[in-house]
């Protein structure tokens, strides 16, 4: 099930009907943390419950976050904690190879040549 009907589903008798339909329908993982970009700020008193539901939900999640913006000169992003552990600092793994990576540090972005 995917997981926009899973929260929708959960959140149903704590969020009035309109809300629902704003909830996010999915959020990028890097290591152990889900990031959310640009959550519907109609939904700014309900991100900490939606955040922890993710947490429930998937075991790989020990800290859920917000992105808002990327507009610096060196593409730093503006990240928000929703739940979870209170840190930024992450291992992520790609193609056997792992990567320490600091959101608020670096903007997270990977393009492989295959020869």
């Amino acid at each position: 099930m995917k997981i926009k009907k899973r929260l929708q589903e959960l959140l149903s008798n704590k969020l009035d009907a309109h809300l629902l339909d704003k909830i996010p329908s999915g959020y990028s993982i890097i290591g152990d943390i889900a990031i959310f970009h640009h959550i519907n700020s109609q939904l700014n008193d309900s991100k900490g419950l939606i955040a922890n539901l993710v947490i429930e939900l998937d075991p790989k999640v020990n800290v859920v976050v917000e992105q808002l913006r990327t507009e610096t000169e060196f593409r730093k992003p503006e990240i928000i904690h929703l739940a979870g552990e209170k840190r930024t600092e992450t291992l992520h793994q790609e193609y056997k190879t792992r990567f320490k990576v600091k959101l608020t540090a670096n903007f997270f972005s990977f393009l492989f040549f295959f020869l």
